[in-house]
């Protein structure tokens, strides 16, 4: 999951300004959402 996380963000950072749309941005933010809460339930989870 990381690697597809790091995927999306480097398409993301290599998109021209034209393209930055708000459906990029909002996909950005999904993607950066669910990896934050992935984190937080494997910290959770750590003994």
């Amino acid at each position: 999951m990381c690697y597809a996380y790091l995927d999306v963000l480097n398409w993301f950072m290599t998109l021209p300004p034209e393209a930055m749309t708000p459906h990029a941005t909002a996909l950005i933010a999904t993607v950066t959402g669910a990896m934050t809460g992935t984190f937080a339930v494997w910290l959770g989870h750590e003994k």
